[in-house]
């Protein structure tokens, strides 16, 4: 089997759940910091760890984690012991643009960034399946 069909296989064999959290008020580079840290890590230890994160954006993104178990759980009726990788995705948002004086009776801009938070979350299929038989 050639590798383009193993990952096909794999790929059928499980499901994205996805959730989002819009305009975050901290910019994202800053995020970035946080996601690195937790990326490769399961959904419960992420959340385990981001609750003793000394980082701003740790709440949000542990909130939009918590999210996307919840939605597995309560919506899909998935167990949690099916859960899988987690992908945390940073995306730019709406900048707010603020204006500051300057010397000379001119202005200087202060750009207030925002940001995306998209968390996906791999669940095996087969497991699934064989818990609601």
């Amino acid at each position: 089997m050639n590798n383009k069909q193993e990952t096909r296989n794999r790929n059928q064999e499980t499901m994205i759940v996805r959730a989002e959290s819009s305009v975050i008020r901290q910019s994202v580079r800053k995020m970035q910091l946080v996601t690195r840290a937790i990326s490769g890590m399961t959904p419960a230890t992420a959340v385990e760890v981001l609750q003793f994160m000394d980082k701003k954006a740790a709440e949000p993104i542990g909130k939009t984690i918590q999210q996307a178990i919840a939605n597995a759980t309560n919506n899909l009726k998935i167990a949690e012991s099916s859960f899988g990788r987690l992908l945390v995705e940073l995306q730019e948002g709406p900048t707010m643009k603020r204006w500051r004086m300057g010397s000379r009776g001119r202005t200087k801009p202060i750009l207030k960034r925002t940001g995306k938070i998209v968390v996906k979350l791999f669940v095996k299929i087969n497991e699934q399946k064989t818990k609601n038989k």
